[in-house]
This record gives C-alpha cells, sequence and structure tokens, in this order.
C-alpha cells in the first residue's frame, strides 16, 4: 500500500472538541485515530466514516479551554481498497456501557473500527455532554475483527450507539501480521483508586507499516477500566500509540495490524475544523 498521512486539528469549546477528517479526493481511510494529552481529558469517540473516506474523533476535556486535539491517519488510493465493506451497527441504552465486538466475514481482515455515542436519530455532535469516554479500541487479536467499548453512565438521557467496522479481503493484506505491547501500570500509593498515567507503543516489524491498531487499560484480573487519551498510529507508519490513565498494578495493552510498506508520503492538514463540527459523515 501507499499510503499518505494527513492531520487535522480541533479546539476545545465548551471542554468539548472533535469532527472529522477526511482523506483527499480519491484516496479511502486505513489507520485512523487521535492525540490529546493524557493529563488533559480523554477521548469519546474514535470511528471511520461509513464510507471508508475519513475517521470521526471526539473527546471530553478537563478544562474549557483544554489542549487541541488533534486527529491523525493514513489515506491509500481508493483503488487499493476497493474491494473493502462496511458493517454498522446500532444499538440503544438509557445508561451504563456499550461493548461491542464484531467479526469481518470470512477470508476478510478489519482494516479499521471503533464507535461513537449520540443522541437517539441524529449525528455524532463532539460537543455532546453524554459522549461517554472511550475505554477500549481494537483489532481482535487474529486481525478478523474489531472491539470497542464506551462508559456511559446515562445521566443526560438515552443515547444511541454506533460501531463501524470495515474488512478488506486478507488477499489484499498478503503478508499481515499483529503485533502486541503489554506495559505494566506502577501502583501508586493513594486513598481510594487513582488513575495513573501510562503510554505503550507497538512497533510493526522491519519493512512493514500500520495499518490498524488499537489498545485497552486492564485491571491484573483482566477487567476492562481506564480513559484512552490518544491512540493512533505513529506519523512515521511504523507502529501505533496509545496514552491514557489506568489502574495501578493493571495493564496497557496496544495492538499493532502491520502489511508490507511501500513508502509513506507527504503529511498535511486536510480536512481541518478549528470549530469542532463534524464534517461530512
Amino acid at each position: 500500500m501507499v499510503y499518505q498521512g494527513v492531520y487535522a486539528g480541533f479546539d476545545a469549546v465548551n471542554a468539548r472538541a472533535g469532527g472529522s477528517l477526511r482523506c483527499p479526493a480519491g484516496r479511502k481511510a486505513v489507520a485512523g485515530g487521535g492525540y490529546l494529552p493524557s493529563s488533559e481529558g480523554a477521548l469519546t469517540a474514535l470511528a471511520p466514516t461509513a464510507d471508508g473516506g475519513g475517521w470521526y474523533v471526539a473527546a471530553r476535556l478537563n478544562s474549557s479551554t483544554g489542549a487541541e486535539l488533534t486527529a491523525f491517519g493514513m489515506c491509500v488510493p481508493a483503488a487499493q481498497v476497493a474491494t473493502a465493506s462496511t458493517i454498522v451497527v446500532s444499538d440503544h441504552r438509557d445508561r451504563l456501557d456499550f461493548h461491542v465486538q464484531r467479526s469481518c466475514p470470512s477470508g476478510q481482515l478489519a482494516l479499521a473500527g471503533g464507535g461513537y455515542l449520540h443522541r437517539p436519530g441524529q449525528d455524532p455532535d463532539p460537543a455532546d455532554p453524554a459522549a461517554g469516554y472511550g475505554m477500549i479500541s481494537r483489532p481482535t487479536a487474529d486481525g478478523t475483527g474489531w472491539e470497542h467499548a464506551v462508559s456511559y453512565s446515562g445521566s443526560y438521557g438515552h443515547r444511541d450507539f454506533t460501531f463501524i467496522l470495515r474488512c478488506l479481503p486478507a488477499a489484499e493484506l498478503p503478508g499481515a501480521v499483529g503485533v502486541t505491547s503489554v506495559t505494566a501500570i506502577p501502583i501508586e500509593r493513594t486513598r481510594g483508586l487513582i488513575p495513573v498515567p501510562a503510554a505503550g507503543f507497538a512497533r510493526c516489524p522491519a519493512g512493514t507499516s500500520v495499518y490498524a491498531g488499537g489498545g485497552v487499560f486492564t485491571k491484573a484480573n483482566g477487567e476492562l477500566i481506564g480513559e484512552l487519551s490518544t491512540s493512533a498510529p505513529a506519523f512515521d507508519g511504523s507502529g501505533w500509540q496509545v496514552t491514557g490513565v489506568g489502574p495501578g498494578g493493571g495493564s496497557l495493552i496496544v495492538t499493532a495490524r502491520c502489511v508490507a510498506r511501500l513508502r509513506v508520503f507527504s503529511q498535511g492538514t486536510v480536512g481541518a475544523s478549528r470549530t469542532g463540527l463534524p464534517l461530512g459523515l
């Protein structure tokens, strides 16, 4: 695959930031994600657009004038993923977590995946105070599916959850491999459960570039907990990076899916929204 790196910045508006990043004309999205300092907030949404042309990224910030949220990803010529298909799953609840895992059709690999909360019957809105926060978003261990979870208290009323999975025949990703890194989170002496900042990186083997990835925080017993603040490909395509806060004594698990590299070129701002409004879903 021939990648083009693209990025966009989204300023904070009332402690929320986000929007859509679009690939240039004639290109489609593969790896995509968002960057936010772990001390500044947490990602609330991370997903490819249903048409495969970009990503939707949103975050909850710790202050009304918090750090800029940066969306970054890789785009490829549309012809290279012309056989890709899309699975969209919708759910509705009035409280508690949304957790979805789906597999691609037989013989296919997950090209991108993720999800977001939104008001029933409406498009996602990065300014929505009821966007929850992302607990997990990653390809499955065998690369054939995707898992995404959002924590939501229900205090702002009913919300729908939309999950999007993009799949590609395995023959179009020859030699695809998965890499996993596990980072131990130190135990801090505190009164009560205080989240601990952590960072992890899953590096692709030499001669390959990342095409998908993600991460999750877990307790020592395997229970999911924590908040993702960054989950995105490295700017040079060398792997996948995740930051956030997790439980002391637990782990941060980062997964990267990699394929033989041709080249990565020209990073540039494409489709940026400085207002935090969703674009072109």
